[in-house]
């Protein structure tokens, strides 16, 4: 992901190596987990579009996610995982609150509205939590919903 206010601020999602973020436009990567306790694979990033320090990942401690091998039982305990969120640009990462509405279950996307106020801007995620989509509640608004 690019940000589009500052092509210099970069970040790569992977499996198995986590997330990895740039401030050089690519020329060189860093890889920063501290904070996120899924930090071992990083499926995607929303980037806030007016504020370059802020950004949500999509996390999990299961690697390889989504395949169908794992579809087959999404209530197991072993998919956990998560929203993490930085304010400092991916330096460090503070897990989104549970009580937001997040279980602690494998998020593989986000998606942030940018047309939400800058000072609570609505994020949404696709995850192996539920079996079916949440998508009453994410056509409602409702902030940090997985579907």
């Amino acid at each position: 992901a690019i940000h589009p206010k500052d092509p210099s601020c970069r970040y790569i999602a992977l499996t198995d190596y986590s997330g990895w973020r740039s401030t050089d436009g690519g020329a060189t990567w860093a890889y920063r987990p501290e904070g996120n306790p899924w930090h071992n694979n990083t499926y995607a990033f929303a980037l806030d579009p007016e504020r370059t320090e802020r950004v949500w990942a999509a996390c999990s401690v299961t690697h390889d996610l989504p395949t169908w091998r794992y579809q087959a039982d999404l209530g197991s305990p072993n998919y956990v995982g998560g929203v993490v969120s930085s304010t400092d640009g991916g330096e460090n990462w503070t897990p989104v609150a549970k009580g937001a509405g997040l279980p602690r279950k494998a998020v593989t996307d986000i998606w942030l509205d940018p047309s939400s106020p800058e000072t609570s801007r609505r994020r949404w995620g696709w995850g192996v939590a539920r079996k079916e989509p949440v998508v009453p509640a994410c056509r409602a608004g409702a902030p940090d919903m997985i579907m």
